[in-house]
């Protein structure tokens, strides 16, 4: 402060400020849409609260379902194995 007046400095910065803000009553009716967009938000916390928890052992789901598909994988070629030996059973018994 220079005697009663305002400093520069703070007039300056204040002016930035106004100037910054100058185009908000443009962006009035944005700002009032999406608050009337959001206003139901709060009704849906909770649910996104529960999806959340929902998801949290998703890693550990989807590690299992990742060990499981292997598995079968391996059950895949065990079954055509068994499919093959049975066919070739049926074979040589045919041939008997």
């Amino acid at each position: 402060m220079h005697g009663f007046g305002i400093d520069p400095d703070v007039a300056s910065w204040l002016r930035s400020a106004s100037d910054g803000l100058g185009h908000l009553q443009d962006l009035t009716p944005l700002l009032w849409r999406a608050a009337a967009d959001l206003r139901h938000l709060q009704d849906s916390a909770s649910l996104f609260q529960s999806a959340a928890r929902d998801l949290r052992n998703t890693a550990d789901t989807a590690r299992v379902l990742s060990d499981g598909a292997k598995e079968f994988m391996q059950a895949e070629g065990l079954i055509m194995q068994l499919m093959q030996a049975a066919a070739d059973r049926r074979r040589a018994r045919d041939e008997c």
